[in-house]
């Protein structure tokens, strides 16, 4: 019998996999996906080690690889934790529709932190509010 994290990664990869493809692509993505178990982390670590060059998220000014998109989700949670932000930290995420939110959100899961997603369309009173509850 298979752990259950090894089951669950099998399952999640197993998604869009083709019985053509690549040994090695697959391989790839499996040890990639290891560390994070069955989390959107895995999904994206995933998908970045199968697909680097395939379209991870797109608007209509930008499209971001799946390579792009973990390597700037990297360097932002490097950052963030450079800055001091640790595990233990609540992150607010105040972003409209955009790459820079996927990126946010990624780093905020990479470095383990509580994200609390803000809503743009709220004003300052109400943000405050909310900055303050959570």
């Amino acid at each position: 019998m298979l752990p259950s994290s090894v089951r669950n990664s099998l399952i999640l990869l197993r998604a869009n996999t083709s019985v053509w493809e690549r040994a090695d692509r697959f391989s790839r993505a499996l040890n990639a996906a290891r560390p994070y178990g069955n989390t959107m982390l895995a999904a994206v670590a995933a998908s970045a080690a199968r697909y680097p060059n395939a379209a991870a998220v797109v608007t209509a000014e930008h499209r971001v690889s799946y390579s792009r998109l973990w390597r700037g989700s990297n360097a932002l949670a490097r950052g963030l934790r450079d800055g001091g932000v640790g595990s233990a930290d609540r992150v607010g995420i105040l972003c409209r529709n955009s790459p820079m939110f996927v990126y946010a959100l990624l780093s905020g899961a990479k470095l383990g932190v509580d994200i609390v997603l803000l809503n743009t369309a709220m004003g300052g009173a109400q943000l405050a509010d909310v900055v303050r509850a959570e």
